[in-house]
């Protein structure tokens, strides 16, 4: 089976940055949407980190991308928590660095 696709986001018309992105990845059958949680501070940092990390996923058989997929999610939450929390001693101010996540997976018949 071939995959085809396309990718595209935008700013949209309440913000000045776009705190969304995209991972399209049909080498991998691999689709993600990272939505930076608006009114928050970094949203796009959240997004882009997220991101960053499952377009650095190997080329593995589909069975194997959830196992592959969850620590390396795991990792930039954890990473994100930690530098909420260094600005938040830094400014004594909450701080919350946010983005929903949606990965589609998709398996060869």
């Amino acid at each position: 089976m071939i995959w085809a696709s396309w990718a595209v986001t935008d700013v949209g018309t309440v913000r000045s940055a776009n705190q969304d992105t995209l991972v399209d990845r049909p080498d991998l059958h691999v689709w993600a949407v990272a939505d930076g949680a608006g009114g928050h501070k970094h949203g796009e940092v959240a997004s882009a980190e997220l991101k960053a990390t499952l377009e650095t996923l190997p080329n593995i058989p589909g069975a194997d991308l959830i196992p592959a997929v969850r620590p390396r999610v795991a990792a930039v939450h954890g990473d994100l928590r930690r530098r909420a929390t260094e600005e938040e001693v830094s400014s004594g101010q909450l701080v919350t660095i946010a983005s929903t996540l949606v990965v589609f997976l998709a398996q060869d018949e």
